[in-house]
Formats: structure tokens, sequence, C-alpha cells
């Protein structure tokens, strides 16, 4: 009996390592596979023959490294885990949402300041660059969502003259601003900070 037993211990042992060594022969293989497939991608976008440097594994998302064989310009890869999406900028849900809470902070003083801008925003040829100005001052306060307190379209009367004369119109408090404003103006007009907690 104890020679089946040491058998049979002897025969599972022989199990876990090749289970252990067939494992890492294909994470090999699979990380090999996806690190050809990237740079090849890599090589098809740039028409320049790339080089992988170095694989990170970030849980289930590979940080791909690689330059070009003939330069030295690093670029950086996020490619999910199993290898089949490539992942561009990708931001910590915790950093995502530090900067969500300011700019909806920042935002949220504007209007309690009483702060709110004028623009077009419009498909019409004819007003083709007022709404590339509306839209860039959206983008300064983080894009269009969450900004109903603050823009107040395109307005009426002198507002409306303005907006079309300028682009853009800025009101706080009763005093009118023609042209895009920064954060940091804004911080200087209104008093508000958008400041991102730690």
């Amino acid at each position: 009996m104890d020679v089946d037993r040491n058998h049979v211990i002897g025969a599972f042992a022989v199990i876990v390592i090749l289970g252990i060594v067939g494992g890492l022969i294909y994470v090999q293989d699979s990380g090999s596979s996806t690190s050809e497939a990237v740079r090849e991608m890599y090589e098809l976008s740039t028409g320049t023959e790339m080089e992988v440097l170095d694989v990170e594994d970030r849980g289930s998302i590979d940080k791909f490294i690689l330059k070009p064989v003939d330069g030295d310009q690093v670029t950086e890869a996020y490619v999910t885990e199993d290898g089949r999406y490539i992942v561009s900028d990708p931001v910590s849900i915790e950093n995502y949402t530090r900067q969500a809470k300011a700019r909806n902070n920042f935002v949220s003083c504007l209007s309690d300041e009483g702060a709110r801008f004028y623009g077009i925003l419009s498909s019409n040829q004819t007003f083709a660059q007022h709404s590339r100005m509306t839209q860039l001052q959206m983008q300064v306060l983080g894009g269009n969502q969450g900004i109903q307190d603050v823009f107040g379209g395109p307005g009426q009367g002198q507002i409306r003259n303005a907006v079309l004369q300028s682009g853009v119109v800025w009101n706080v408090d009763g005093n009118f601003t023609s042209g895009l404003r920064t954060v940091p103006q804004l911080e200087e007009m209104t008093g508000c900070n958008y400041t991102v907690q730690d």
C-alpha cells in the first residue's frame, strides 16, 4: 500500500510540475505574441521599425514600452491583459474623480458668484468661428456637461451683439468681458479656486 501511495504522490507532483511549466510556457508565448502584435501595430501606424523594450504587468492592463529601432523617442502602449484591446491614455479612477470634483466645485462656484458666459453653438457655416470659440470656452471648463448654470447661450440684445462681434462674452455680476477666459483669469475675476484635492 505504501508503494501505491508513493506512486500516487509522485504522479501528482509530476502533474503539478507539468501544469506549472505548461502554464509558464503559455504565458510566455501569450505575452510574446501580444508583444509582436503591439510592435506590428505601431510599425504599421508609424511606418517605422519598432522594438519592444519592456512589458510591465499593471494588473488587468500591461504597459508596453516601445521605441523606433533607429531612434530614441520612447512610446508607451497600454494593452488589456488578454492582448485584444489597446487603451489610450489610461486614467486612474481616483485621479479622474478628484479632477471631476474640482471641476464641478469650480463651475458651481462660478454660478454662485454670478458668472455666466454667452456664445453661439451652431452648425451654420456663418457662425463656425463663433461656435469654435464657444466650444473652446466649454473645454476650458472641462466640457459641456454640467455647465448649464454658467452658459447662457447666445444671449439677447447687447449681449448677443457683443457675442456676434467677439465670439464669447463673460458677465460677472454685471461686468462684461469679451473673449475666451482661462481658469486662472476666471479665478481672478470671481474669487473661485480650481483646486484638486490630494
